[in-house]
């Protein structure tokens, strides 16, 4: 974030695919350990992209899933792939509760009722009903997403940086109570059904679902 040189940033993933969201498969074989290191880690990625003050711009490539919309509810702008995709939080249909500040960040662009919804009943969204609820802002052509962001990109820097950085934390100073929670309080709930033999029994089955496509 401090690197100058560094104008702003750009997430993308493969033609079809922006990510898959959590490698549950892999996620399932680590122990107890292995398992806090990693919603520790994903937490601090959480953190890092909501409180970086440059320019952040999603290219949704695809299928954004779970962990992969997380990722773009973290950024600034964010563009989809037209196509039969979907995007969202289906993290109750795999037996992860969703923490309060997965809720807050959906809640800024599609609004506290749509994010409640969503979130509750495990919601998919085709690219246009994205569109719709203002979770992306375009749905292009695959091949048109990276000319998309440039533009875009280009639009935003040729702003006051320093304006616009202070601009930005003074839109999210409402977040300050989720960002400021300890990792206990945002994932503890998740780390801790983890473990329990229903949510475990969910997971292996949504991995042999996998499996089979």
């Amino acid at each position: 974030g401090s690197n100058e040189k560094v104008k702003a940033l750009v997430l993308t993933g493969h033609p079809g695919c922006f990510t898959a969201g959590l490698d549950l498969k892999s996620l399932l074989l680590l122990d107890q350990n292995g398992i806090e290191h990693f919603w520790r880690s994903f937490h601090q990625l959480i953190l890092n992209l909501v409180n970086l003050d440059k320019p952040i711009a999603t290219a949704i490539s695809g299928h954004s899933p779970a962990g992969g919309c997380v990722l773009a509810i973290c950024s600034d702008f964010r563009i989809m792939a037209d196509g039969k995709y979907f995007i969202g939080l289906n993290e109750l249909a795999v037996g992860i509760p969703v923490p309060a500040l997965i809720y807050e960040l959906m809640a800024i662009w599609v609004g506290r009722r749509n994010a409640y919804q969503n979130l509750m009943t495990s919601k998919m969204l085709s690219p246009s009903e994205a569109l719709e609820q203002g979770l992306v802002d375009a749905v292009l052509p695959i091949d048109g997403l990276e000319v998309k962001v440039k533009k875009d990109l280009t639009e935003v820097l040729s702003l006051a940086p320093k304006q616009w950085s202070m601009s930005k934390r003074n839109f999210r100073k409402h977040l300050e109570p989720v960002l400021t929670m300890t990792f206990e309080d945002v994932f503890s709930q998740a780390l801790q059904n983890w473990w329990d033999p229903e949510t475990r029994a969910i997971l292996e089955a949504v991995v042999a679902s996998l499996g089979r496509k």
